[in-house]
């Protein structure tokens, strides 16, 4: 049996940092590859691939849409692209957002469980919410193995927490063990294992892969009605992920492919709130601003009406925008710090 020559890597906030000290102990002759997603800016080039070349002697290099996958070599993702791993070789995509990102380590996760069942090794370091947590159910679903980073050492425990919650996992261990955990797991025979189809329409649905089994799969899904909420991304209706339950991690996807898990939606919904209400209170000023001018006009022509129901609407509405503003300055979201970081 082949061993378990898959190893996929997710962090977040402090990841440069985790990923730095767990590529650093991997053995110079690791017989698999592996695949690295750090939640980073869109808008940046990224220099984690030399970050990360600095600390090992393994082939560390940038993914590339296309590229065959050869062992022994390390892939980092590419800024706002999904890096998903394919039989024999690599695919990038400006898919739609998962949890809010993109490169998300749920599409990275879930592709390689797909794509090399019972092959796939799954690990999740630092981060803020929770993704990872549901591609790591997925890697053990589809037969694979899961190890994560102990929250107690992590800079921010939320991502191992959350992936500790979702999944069965088989490793809890400290990033200067990882390394050699890691090189013992690969040198491990797999087991066989198969793709259950929902996770094979998943990733097909989502990515608009053109696979002749998936395309089955994802044609013999049956329509469901969208659940009561509307995607923060592009306003259409969330579903439920089929399979979502069996991963104890509930999930939502749109017709157009946006994902959240329900922490993720949860902060979304809290920035829509936020917006919403900043474009309020906006409203709001230039209203009191324009009964101002209506009420000086009143004055000038007709000194006796002296625009006094002008300015009365005027102080009505600054009491409602004294209470928005207070609202805003509170901490409208109720939910912690962002999900999409830079960490470079």
């Amino acid at each position: 049996m082949a061993g378990h020559d898959i190893v996929v890597v997710g962090a977040s906030s402090g990841g440069v940092e985790a990923l730095s000290r767990l590529v650093r102990r991997l053995p110079a002759n690791l017989d698999a590859s592996v695949f690295v997603v750090l939640h980073m800016s869109p808008s940046r080039s990224s220099v984690l691939p030399a970050i990360l070349a600095r600390e090992t002697v393994l082939p560390t290099v940038q993914a590339a849409d296309g590229e065959p996958i050869r062992r022994g070599n390390i892939y980092v993702c590419v800024p706002d692209r999904h890096l998903i791993v394919r039989p024999g070789h690599i695919a990038l995509t400006t898919g739609p957002t998962e949890n809010r990102v993109r490169p998300s380590v749920d599409v990275l996760f879930r592709s390689a469980a797909v794509a090399y069942p019972g092959r796939t090794i799954g690990v999740v370091l630092t981060g803020n919410l929770d993704d990872g947590a549901a591609g790591l159910a997925a890697i053990k679903r589809c037969g694979g193995l899961a190890v994560v980073q102990d929250p107690s050492e992590a800079f921010a425990a939320s991502m191992p927490q959350a992936a500790l919650d979702a999944a069965e996992v088989d490793h809890v261990a400290f990033l200067d063990e990882m390394g050699p955990l890691i090189a013992r797991l690969v040198s491990e025979p797999s087991v066989a294992a198969s793709s259950p189809p929902d996770l094979m329409a998943d990733v097909a649905a989502s990515f608009f892969i053109d696979h002749p089994i998936e395309k089955v799969v994802t044609e013999g899904r049956s329509l469901e009605l969208p659940a009561p909420l509307a995607c923060p991304a592009c306003g259409g209706g969330l579903m439920p992920v089929e399979g979502s339950d069996v991963e104890r991690t509930t999930r939502y996807r749109c017709h157009v492919g946006h994902a959240f898990s329900a922490r993720a939606l949860l902060e979304a919904l809290g920035d829509d709130m936020e917006r919403a209400l900043w474009t309020a209170l906006r409203s709001l000023e230039e209203r009191v601003a324009l009964l101002e001018v209506l009420a000086r006009e009143q004055e000038e022509r007709d000194r006796l009406l002296s625009g006094r129901q002008y300015r009365q609407r005027a102080e009505e509405l600054r009491s409602s925008v004294k209470s928005i503003r207070q609202l805003l300055m509170s901490g409208v979201n109720g939910v912690g710090g962002p999900v999409h970081e830079s960490h470079e």
